[in-house]
């Protein structure tokens, strides 16, 4: 399923990659995926001292949600993945380099 957005090689596969891994690894529905937010991503670096590999995790706040009626705060977590093609870090970078410096969609202030 995440090689489908891939195959199309535009910044809309990328987002349909992006979602489906994210749905994937947070055991989200797809109105959960499509409702978070730039700012509800962190990213957190493990090193050697945490855990015996270092990694990159990504941490998604969820306020919200069909499966969330009462509001209360939930956290979905995501690992990197050796494998660039299934790996939902991989693809969200992709998709947000695709938007902020391929397709200049969004204006930054450097």
């Amino acid at each position: 399923i995440l090689n489908a957005g891939l195959v199309k090689n535009t910044p809309q596969g990328l987002r349909d990659c992006t979602m489906a891994a994210l749905s994937h690894y947070g055991s989200l529905r797809g109105e959960d995926a499509r409702g978070i937010q730039l700012p509800d991503v962190q990213h957190l670096p493990m090193d050697h001292r945490e855990i015996p590999t270092a990694c990159d995790i990504m941490v998604i706040l969820l306020l919200d949600g069909k499966s969330n009626q009462k509001g209360n705060t939930q956290y979905i977590g995501a690992m990197r993945n050796k494998a660039w093609d299934v790996c939902p870090i991989g693809a969200m970078t992709m998709w947000l380099f695709s938007r902020l410096v391929a397709l200049r969609e969004i204006q930054c202030c450097v």
